[in-house]
Order: structure tokens, then sequence, then C-alpha cells
């Protein structure tokens, strides 16, 4: 992984503690295949840069306002 991805991914992961329970939305769209994955990975705390040992996230995936064929994914700390 490059140094944009892995600092964008504890970006996401240090604000979700800031705001625990709380949906963040990760600031980037994605296509559906992408997103899914990109969810799933999440929700397992796999391939993701910042997930520290013990924490669980919940993740969604929705299609963005602004296109039809592209998504966001939002993610929330769940063991809080």
């Amino acid at each position: 992984m490059y140094d944009a991805r892995i600092s964008h991914w504890r970006k996401v992961t240090s604000e979700a503690r800031q705001k625990p329970g709380e949906w963040i939305n990760t600031g980037r769209h994605y296509t559906i295949a992408m997103a899914r994955q990109l969810s799933s990975d999440i929700r397992h705390g796999r391939r993701i840069k910042g997930i520290l040992p013990g924490e669980q996230y919940e993740a969604e995936w929705f299609r963005s306002k602004d296109s039809d064929i592209l998504c966001e994914v939002f993610v929330r700390l769940s063991n809080i």
C-alpha cells in the first residue's frame, strides 16, 4: 500500500475513535465492487491500516448522491 492510502485510513479510524458510535464518511468515492470489498474488510478488520487490535467497526456503503455508478463508504467504531 502506498503512503497516501495509509494516511487516509489512519485519519478515518482516528476520527471514528474521536466520535465513537457516530457514522463517519470515508470521504472518497468507490465502484460498487470496491465499496463492498472495503466494507467487508473494515468489518473484519483486515487489510485496513489504522484499525487497532481489539477494535471492531461497522461499515456500510451507499450509492453516492453525486453519481449513479459510484458509492460512498461509512464507518463507525462499534465496540464502545
